[in-house]
């Protein structure tokens, strides 16, 4: 696997391309490409990485990627088992801001898509409100033609413009170019750590996946994410363990070993300094949903 610099099949007349996936599971390849991209998760869970993003998605939720965003959409392991009959439903919209350029600087009317531009350009996980009303706007731009095309994807970038609500994905704008033996790099580095979170990893270890020094890893992996492995490898369980406690079937001791922590009390430092809550708390929250 690899980061690919992927080229959206477009019309050369399309202001956008809208695209319908619905297959076992998501294309798993990190890639990048020039388009802003907005998808709509109709079927499916996993987890999203963008920049130095990691988070999970499920049905319902919305995304804004930015331009030249690393990104991948990574099913869960049971889409991925043999035999499974469970489906991977997207819809996504690719809007090549090149083309509106020197329009954006000729007409105030299109000030909108300026916004929208600058807004997505850390990648955006769309709030509830917003998200509501969009995902129906996505699933008729399916079909949609010409000028009807044309209106509604206005108003979707009208709607998203003024969304207030939703949350930046990467901490800093990472738009970055990589060659086939980094991205290929990268790419085993997450799988592994995707694979192996919930046990105890060493740099040593997870160096060697890489096929570098640990001290040549670390570098690596912080200029090509804006964070260390072990900060992400903490975020990472974190995200299982919030995914845990939602389910409520385990208790708090079990899911904290069940997401790599040695104690509960690191555990619970860990949860609050990236959640602002301790375990116990989030739990109480969801009880109020």
């Amino acid at each position: 696997m690899k980061i690919v610099k992927f080229k959206i099949p477009r019309e050369t007349d399309a202001i956008c391309l809208v695209q319908e996936d619905k297959q076992a599971y998501f294309y798993d390849t990190v890639h990048q490409h020039p388009e802003l991209q907005i998808t709509s998760i109709i079927n499916g869970t996993g987890q999203l990485l963008v920049g130095d993003y990691i988070g999970g998605f499920k049905p319902g939720d919305v995304f804004i990627i930015g331009e030249n965003q690393p990104h991948v959409f990574k099913s869960g392991p049971s889409y991925l088992d043999k035999g499974s009959k469970l489906i991977s439903h997207s819809i996504s919209i690719f809007f090549d801001q090149g083309a509106f350029r020197e329009m954006l600087s000729r007409f105030s009317e299109l000030e909108i898509f300026r916004v929208f531009i600058n807004k997505a350009k850390k990648g955006v996980r769309v709030g509830d409100k917003t998200r509501k009303l969009v995902l129906p706007k996505m699933k008729q731009m399916v079909h949609a033609r010409g000028l009807d095309k044309f209106m509604k994807f206005l108003s979707i970038i009208e709607l998203l413009t003024k969304c207030t609500e939703g949350r930046k994905l990467s901490s800093d704008m990472v738009n970055y170019k990589v060659d086939e033996i980094e991205g290929k790099r990268l790419n085993d580095i997450i799988d592994f750590t995707l694979a192996e979170y919930h046990r105890p990893i060493s740099l040593e270890e997870v160096a060697d996946i890489a096929a570098m020094a640990p001290s040549s890893f670390c570098r690596f992996f912080k200029k090509r994410t804006r964070k260390t492995y072990i900060q992400f490898l903490t975020e990472l369980r974190i995200q299982k363990s919030r995914e845990l406690l939602r389910n409520k079937e385990l208790s708090i001791l079990e899911i904290s070993f069940q997401c790599g922590f040695n104690t509960i009390s690191s555990f619970n430092r860990k949860f609050k300094a990236i959640t602002h809550c301790t375990p116990s708390e989030y739990h109480k929250l969801l009880d109020n949903y």
